[in-house]
């Protein structure tokens, strides 16, 4: 169910994506400030409905899956959850391209960062980017399933992905590269394949990812707790 909500709401969003040509500089301020709110707005309830099947996918390993016992729980949870993907996304995705143009800056004034050099900074912090996003992947599922708070959710997926990021990295390229196509044959396939094709990755991938990375974050945890124990 909650999938199948992502779906809809990906498949609506995508008739809102698509400017028309024919916008004044004017119009297409104001289209890009829509598109803007309408990503937020994605966004916000795709985290509820991810929250959701992280937690349903848990309670399946106990036999105890509840759909409304879902959402009353994510709905409880939102606010740490909400903030600790604030956090993420500043150290994650900022982060790194402000060390990058803070590095740059000297260099571009004694005129010691030249083409193409320049794009070193660049692609070190996108390097920097996808460890991070590695490594504190899991501050989601130590919300839902261990209870912590938002930074110590974080600190939580740091510890439990030690010596496992390649592994981790390995499960996400999998289920990503399939993520990503619908977006990638936008601009050849019809909007209405496109739409079709939207939906049923997220109705089929997406939780089928999230679902793994559970099971994925659960055994980490538990390997995590032996080698403490030993």
């Amino acid at each position: 169910m909650p999938a199948i909500i992502s779906g809809i709401l990906a498949v609506v969003s995508l008739s809102f994506m698509a400017p028309s040509p024919h916008l004044s500089f004017t119009e297409m301020i104001r289209f890009l400030f829509v598109v803007l709110l309408l990503i937020t707005l994605l966004l916000l309830i795709n985290l509820f409905l991810n929250g959701m099947i992280i937690k349903m996918s848990y309670d399946a390993t106990k036999g105890e899956t509840s759909l409304s016992g879902s959402v009353k729980f994510v709905a409880r949870k939102y606010g740490t959850l909400l903030l600790a993907s604030i956090i993420f996304g500043i150290v994650v995705f900022l982060g790194p391209y402000i060390v990058a143009v803070i590095i740059s800056i000297p260099l571009l004034i004694l005129r010691e960062l030249r083409f193409p050099a320049m794009f070193i900074p660049l692609i070190g912090s996108g390097i920097l980017t996808i460890f991070m996003v590695i490594k504190l992947l899991f501050y989601g599922y130590a919300i839902l399933v261990d209870g912590n708070s938002a930074i110590d959710s974080l600190k939580k997926s740091w510890n439990t992905t030690k010596g496992n990021w390649w592994r981790i990295f390995a499960i996400v390229l999998v289920f990503g590269i399939p993520i990503g196509i619908p977006a990638g044959l936008s601009d050849i396939l019809p909007l209405s394949a496109s739409a079709i094709l939207t939906f049923l990755v997220t109705l089929f991938i997406t939780p089928w990812l999230y679902s793994s990375l559970t099971f994925a974050y659960i055994q980490l945890k538990e390997a995590a707790s032996v080698e403490c124990c030993m």
